[in-house]
């Protein structure tokens, strides 16, 4: 999801809002793979997977394989390490 996350950045996550809404960012597993993308969820049983990184495409999932999205929950704060300079 870079740039707006950046890799290896320590993210927070509100269990309690798993329920997809507004392309909001969250933290979630489909087939027990980790992802961290926006997700918005459209009428008719859909939800689209969508990065702020161009080079990854929307992607959907609509009716049983909806079975295969488990949401954590909304990433609400992020940050990262400083590193030494030399």
């Amino acid at each position: 999801i870079e740039p707006t996350l950046i890799s290896g950045s320590t993210v927070m996550i509100n269990h309690n809002r798993c329920v997809p809404k507004q392309r909001r960012i969250y933290a979630f597993l489909i087939d027990d793979e980790l992802f961290v993308r926006r997700l918005e969820a459209m009428p008719d049983d859909m939800v689209l997977i969508h990065s702020d990184n161009p080079a990854y495409k929307t992607r959907i999932l609509q009716g049983a394989n909806l079975d295969q999205l488990d949401v954590i929950g909304e990433v609400v704060w992020s940050g990262r390490g400083v590193e030494a300079t030399n």
